[in-house]
């Protein structure tokens, strides 16, 4: 049997449930409602007033925050899940670069949210203080970083003049470049189809190869 919550324990389990319920609402008005999004499409889909959305919430723009945050910790689990059964740094390099462009064409919305807020909340402010983004932000793509960088050195032919981690993260803003266009196809109703997949396997061959092979003369020192 359970032991039973305190009165204070249990007011915190039931706003934690309140607080999910609300961002699952929110990322699901934004993608009904775009760059349209009001307190009232969320207060409504959970049949809560707005004041009790603004009760853990104190705004739109730290709402939709949280929920970039929330975001960024999903990637972060979608990569690492990717990259397990990577066998060498090419392989590693490949998944991620799939792995990423399905993760956030999959949801633009919340691609957008996360790398493209000024389309999501024109005039939206950064309102994650520093000491925050340290604490909740960095670990979580540091993670996402480590992960591809674990992989890159574990492969014995990982060249010594290039560096993991730098390389890791320079592969993650590949990838959302790649999502970046796909994003503003879609917004611009544009009926353009580019390939994304062969852009990427193709990239993905060109830095596999690379690993491996001695830097070039003209780029030592």
């Amino acid at each position: 049997m359970k032991p039973r919550l305190s009165r204070t324990d249990a007011r915190a389990v039931r706003g934690a449930e309140t607080r999910n319920r609300i961002l699952v609402a929110t990322r699901a008005e934004l993608r009904k409602h775009g760059q349209d999004l009001t307190l009232d499409h969320i207060a409504a889909r959970l049949a809560l007033t707005k004041q009790a959305v603004l009760y853990h919430f104190p705004s739109k723009d730290r709402l939709l925050v949280e929920l970039a945050l929330h975001g960024v910790a999903e990637e972060a689990d979608a990569m690492v899940a990717a990259l397990a059964p990577a066998r060498s740094a090419a392989d590693a390099v490949h998944r991620f670069l799939r792995a990423s462009l399905a993760f956030h064409l999959a949801d633009l919305e919340r691609f957008r949210l996360i790398y493209m807020r000024a389309q999501v909340v024109p005039g939206a402010k950064d309102t994650l203080p520093q000491a925050e983004r340290e604490a909740r932000l960095y670990p979580v793509t540091a993670r996402m970083y480590a992960a591809l960088e674990q992989k890159l050195i574990g492969d014995k032919r990982f060249p010594d003049h290039l560096d993991a981690r730098t390389l890791a993260v320079a592969v993650h803003l590949a990838a959302i470049g790649f999502a970046t266009i796909a994003g503003e196809i879609e917004g611009a109703k544009d009926a353009m189809k580019l390939p994304f997949e062969r852009y990427v396997d193709e990239l993905s061959a060109a830095i596999g190869g690379g690993i491996g092979k001695a830097p070039d003369a003209r780029t030592r020192g």
